[in-house]
């Protein structure tokens, strides 16, 4: 089966952000890097990095954010149904 997925996470999709600036409150940091969060979301970019076939389930927003999810899904390979609920 074409559609068959070697494995299925279920969960949240996130956006780390993460501070450049170190030994600097929270509150003055003005820097950051984002990067791709939640659990699910890294075992299946680790999932597909190993040629499995992937797919998620998790909620991705209608906005940047789940655009960036979306650009991410597509350059590995991962189906995914958004807003499942």
């Amino acid at each position: 089966m074409a559609n068959q997925k070697d494995i299925v996470a279920i969960g949240r999709a996130a956006i780390d952000l993460n501070a450049v600036e170190i030994n600097r409150p929270m509150e003055e940091t003005e820097t950051f890097r984002k990067y791709v969060g939640g659990s699910p979301v890294n075992i299946s970019i680790g999932a597909s990095k190993l040629g499995l076939n992937v797919g998620l389930i998790a909620n991705v927003s209608d906005d940047q954010h789940g655009r960036y999810y979306h650009r991410l899904f597509k350059s590995i390979r991962c189906r995914y149904i958004p807003n499942p609920c």
